[in-house]
């Protein structure tokens, strides 16, 4: 199967389209594409298990401002500057497709009535329902907590997919999987400091004034970059405990990105979005053909051969399975990369609402709360 990152198909898909795409052999149509298996809802069926048809499609819907520093200043979410308004993308703009949350990654027609993909999945064809219109009236002819977490020692199926790169591996990814620190008993946060002072010592750095200094007297100093709040303040407490010097100048949220997209940064937090389907946001943040370009995703200068052939195996896998065994391989050699150092995983949402809203009673097996929210609950002050 020929390998075309998602991120540079999307790049294609309107010339595909322009250019009214031929194939060479007979495609696959279909109303809907599973990555794994058959899709669980037939053609023509009237909505997912886990939408209520009956809810009443009325009211206002106010939406906050998140992670953004501050609020927003434009309406259009495809150009690059600025700080868009929540919910254009989820309540404005349809989609060639939608995502089922009930299935691990399955597609099905929105826009699109048929969608038909090549023999070798490298090019899709989609034919736009005749009902579509604009908005206007016009009508227009166009992976931590989750099943990929590597586990504590390899699997065989691990290590036959990590052998070819054994001798550009550091032996310990045939080990244990990285422990992180924990404070829980028998561990203490006291333990771990110790610790640390320990593993400085070593390279160099002592602690005689309160300040972390090496052999010619130079503090230990770390620049903070956008990254603030009060569980990385726990931590960067315990940081100057060790005494290391702390930096951090007040800027704004877009002035600290472009700076993290320029390198020009010693400390910076960022999130890594989880995905049923992670392989396209893998390569876009660590590709090593990005990791020396200003601008581009890979901020943390991920450069690695390996790395780059296991995400391009998570794009070709035909199973969940195989695609847990790539994942589980990826998420090791990155560990014991110490590229990061993981501080916060949310396995469950936890959500605050008016008791007036009402949802569905059956829940999707996958999905985002604030998806979730905003396409399937409704106002029921009526039946109050």
């Amino acid at each position: 199967m020929s390998y075309t990152p998602i991120s540079m198909l999307n790049g294609k898909i309107g010339f595909f389209l322009a250019a009214n795409l031929c194939f060479s052999t007979p495609g696959l149509a279909a109303h809907a594409v599973a990555q794994f298996g058959e899709p669980k809802y037939p053609a023509n069926f009237e909505h997912f298990d886990y939408v209520d048809s009956n809810a009443p499609k009325t009211g206002t819907l106010n939406l906050s401002v998140i992670s953004q520093g501050s609020s927003f200043d434009k309406y259009n979410p495809f150009t690059l500057k600025g700080k868009v308004a929540p919910g254009l993308l989820e309540l404005v703009f349809e989609t060639l497709t939608v995502n089922s949350l009930d299935e691990p990654n399955t597609q099905y027609g929105l826009l699109a009535d048929d969608i038909q993909l090549a023999p070798d999945f490298s090019q899709a064809r989609f034919h736009i329902n005749p009902k579509a219109k604009f908005s206007n009236g016009d009508q227009d002819s166009y992976f931590a907590h989750s099943p990929l977490q590597a586990k504590v020692l390899p699997t065989e199926a691990e290590i036959q997919l990590l052998e070819p790169y054994r001798a550009q591996l550091d032996p310990a990814v045939f080990g244990s999987q990285v422990e992180q620190p924990k404070t829980r008993p028998p561990s203490s946060l006291r333990q771990n400091l110790s610790e640390a002072m320990k593993l400085f010592a070593e390279a160099g750095w002592h602690n005689t004034d309160g300040v972390l200094r090496n052999s010619k007297g130079e503090a230990f100093e770390i620049e903070l970059t956008g990254a603030s709040g009060s569980l990385l303040g726990a931590y960067y407490y315990n940081l100057a405990k060790l005494g290391i010097v702390l930096k951090q100048r007040p800027v704004d949220a877009s002035a600290d990105r472009v700076k993290m997209k320029n390198f020009n940064y010693d400390f910076a937090a960022i999130a890594f979005r989880e995905a049923r389907n992670p392989a396209a946001e893998l390569w876009r943040n660590l590709n090593s053909a990005d990791a020396d370009k200003l601008g581009y995703e890979n901020i943390i200068g991920v450069k690695s051969t390996v790395v780059d052939d296991l995400i391009k195996k998570l794009y070709e896998v035909n199973t969940q399975q195989e695609q847990e065994t790539v994942a589980h391989a990826l998420d090791r050699v990155l560990m014991h990369g110490y590229y990061v150092l993981p501080w916060r995983y949310l396995s469950h949402h936890y959500l605050i609402h008016h008791k007036r809203l009402q949802r569905p009673k059956t829940l999707p097996l996958y999905y985002g709360a604030y998806e979730w929210v905003i396409n399937t609950w409704w106002d029921g002050a009526d039946n109050q």
